[in-house]
Parts: structure tokens; C-alpha cells; sequence
């Protein structure tokens, strides 16, 4: 090999080696779903792509499309973490410390480090402890996509007091290869002496939310929106009743009042209350109740009740009495009036003219004096 030949050869591998080091931590450009290469390792045979520019060669690299120096796989399933489909970020809110009985949100930053799209993402929290089984499905991400999803959990109203690791998971399929990644996240229950009681917050994994307050006027329609959330990891039949309602009317629930929700799933339905007019006005507290499988969670509506601008019914019957009497005295002067009338016609004597009397004259008692 002439000196010229080994001279360039040294050239092209200080420069490869250069821009190698150079971009360590910048990932390939990708065209058309396709990376580009960006770096190239020397080797005795030439020039071997680097396409993340991490410092290994694409026949070594565990994730040849995103950089990671430390090739960590978590999973142990032959690719990288960072080319698995990526929890970025883990915020739990209000925090990291939550009270028996209470709900908080898990908010999950996923991100697709792949050239590619993928499909049907499957996303889970559990923590057998407390009874948490959710999950929830990502239908696609692009390439280089971030998607923040919410989670809404809730402790148990008797869980042990105590520190908790919630395991999240996200898996999707390509091809016959499910690929999973597990991310973890520790919690700490605290206790609440309220919350451990006989029917308070008894059904676990459930959320009941409505309207807690509306206002009406006496005679109408009142409507209440009642979503029921099952967080369980099965499907849970409920049912739900009102009580404390004779005193103000009737009530009924749309679609059904027992209904079945699937894991994970929501239900959306209607409380109808129509209000009598004797309905006290004021304040009315009604107890909503929810159950299932011996289970009882239960809710307080209030109902203001005032009278509208239209009549009420004591007004409504008070003026039809009113113009019932006056209809009956104006009724009885006519009749009087009509009888008095008559009695007075009755009373007057009859006065017939006579014709003027006249006599008649015979012809024989005609005497003439002509």
C-alpha cells in the first residue's frame, strides 16, 4: 500500500472517529420513516454506520435509531430502552402522599422513540395492594410522538397505611413480538379516620360524580347528570335509588337504574326529579346511593326549591276560588234580580178596558116627528 493511500485511509478515520465524538448524544434525522445515517465507526474494513451517532456500529447497537451509550434493556427483550415505547414522565397529582379514601391522577408522558408508527398501545397501572387495576389504549403514535394521558386512581377507604410501588406497563404488538416496557412508581398512603367507616367510600374503584346543588321552581323538572367510572379491573354491576323524595315528588333514572359498566369504562346517566307544588321551598337534602355486590357508596343532592315568577298552585287555586265566588254572588244578584222582578210583575192588578157600552133600538120604537 503506497504512502499516499495509507495517508488517506488515517484521514477518513480520524475524520469518521471526529464526527463521531462529535455528535454523541444526537440522534439520526429520519426521511421518509427512514433514518439517515449519521455517524461511522472506523474498523479494519472501512467505515461502519453509527446511524445515533452513540458510539456503537448499527450491527452491535440494541437501539440503532435513538442514542443510548449505555445500551440498558431493561425488559431484557433484545432492544433498547430507548427504541422500547417510552414512559418519558411520571406525575402523580395532587402528590406522591395520598389518603385513604382519596382519588388522585396518574399522568403518564409516553413517547414513540421508533421510526415508525405504532398501533394499539396498551397502557396499565396496577398495585395488587391497594386494588388497582386500570388501563387504558393509545391507538397510535407517530414517529417521535409524545402523548400525556391521564389515569385516575383511588385508595381504599380501609388500605393499610403505608408505602406502595404502582407498576406501570405499556405493551404493543408487531408482528408475532409483544413489546413491554415497566416503569415504576412509589406511593404513600396515609391514614383519614374518616374514610375507614361503615359506607363511607365503600365501593373501591368506583367514582360517582353529579351535580350537588340546583336550584328550581316548585312544579318543575329538575335533571341530574350521574357519571359512575369502574376502575376495577373487571366489569361491576350497579344500582342506583334515591331516597328522601315523597316530600318533595317522583323521581326516575335513564336509561336503567341497574346497568353494567366494563373495566375501565364510564356510564353516563339522567336522575329526573319532578317537584310537586306542595314541595317545602328551601333547601332539600336527597340521598343518592349506589351499590354493588353488598356494597354501598353514597352521595347528597341538594334541591333548592323557590317560587317562580309564575303562580304557585296556593296562588292558582286562590284566584279560581276568587273568581268562583265572584261568579256565584254575581250569579245569585242576577237570579235575585230575575225573582224580585217577576214578584213585582206578579204583584200589579189587572186593569182590562171595556168597550163603551151601547144600547140597541128597536125600529118599532123609532117614532119619527116628521
Amino acid at each position: 500500500m503506497g504512502a499516499h493511500k495509507l495517508i488517506t485511509l488515517l484521514i477518513i478515520a480520524i475524520l469518521a472517529t471526529t464526527v463521531s465524538i462529535a455528535f454523541p448524544s444526537e440522534p439520526a434525522q429520519v426521511e421518509n420513516g427512514m433514518p439517515i445515517v449519521g455517524c461511522a465507526i472506523p474498523s479494519p474494513d472501512g467505515l461502519i454506520p453509527d446511524r445515533d451517532c452513540d458510539g456503537f456500529d448499527d450491527f452491535i447497537d440494541n437501539c440503532k435509531y435513538a442514542p443510548n451509550s449505555e445500551q440498558r434493556d431493561s425488559n431484557r427483550n433484545g432492544l433498547g430502552d430507548a427504541c422500547d415505547l417510552l414512559i418519558t414522565k411520571i406525575n402523580l397529582e395532587p402528590g406522591t402522599e395520598i389518603k385513604q379514601g382519596s382519588f388522585f391522577s396518574v399522568l403518564l408522558e409516553i413517547e414513540n422513540n421508533k421510526p415508525y408508527e405504532i398501533t394499539d398501545i396498551q397502557v396499565r397501572a396496577r398495585e395488587l395492594g391497594l386494588e388497582l387495576d386500570v388501563s387504558t389504549l393509545i391507538k397510535s403514535l407517530k414517529p417521535g410522538e409524545r402523548r400525556v394521558i391521564e389515569l385516575v386512581l383511588k385508595a381504599p377507604g380501609c388500605a393499610t397505611s403505608g408505602r406502595y410501588e404502582i407498576t406501570f406497563n405499556t405493551d404493543h404488538q408487531e408482528g408475532s413480538t409483544t413489546y413491554t416496557q415497566t416503569r415504576y412508581q412509589r406511593i404513600e398512603v396515609t391514614k383519614d379516620p374518616e374514610a375507614c367507616t361503615p359506607g363511607a367510600g365503600a365501593i373501591d374503584n368506583t367514582i360517582l360524580a353529579t351535580i350537588t346543588h340546583q336550584e328550581a321552581e316548585i312544579g318543575d323538572r329538575v335533571i341530574y347528570p350521574i357519571k359512575v367510572t369502574n376502575l376495577n379491573g373487571m366489569a361491576k354491576t350497579y344500582h342506583l335509588s334515591l331516597q328522601d323524595i315523597n316530600h318533595v315528588g317522583t323521581y326516575r333514572i335513564d336509561p336503567n337504574p341497574t346497568f353494567t359498566v366494563a373495566a375501565g369504562r364510564s356510564a353516563t346517566l339522567f336522575l329526573y326529579i319532578d317537584t310537586e307544588y306542595f314541595a317545602p321551598v328551601g333547601r332539600n337534602e336527597l340521598q343518592l346511593f349506589l351499590e354493588t355486590e353488598g356494597k354501598i357508596e353514597q352521595t347528597t343532592v341538594n334541591l333548592r326549591l323557590i317560587k317562580g315568577v309564575g303562580a304557585s298552585f296556593e296562588q292558582v287555586l286562590t284566584s279560581a276560588l276568587q273568581l268562583a265566588l265572584i261568579i256565584i254572588v254575581l250569579g245569585l244578584i242576577i237570579a235575585g234580580g230575575i225573582v224580585a222582578y217577576r214578584k213585582v210583575h206578579d204583584d200589579e192588578p189587572e186593569q182590562h178596558e171595556r168597550p163603551p157600552r151601547t144600547e140597541s133600538v128597536d125600529d118599532d120604537d123609532f117614532q119619527s116627528y116628521y
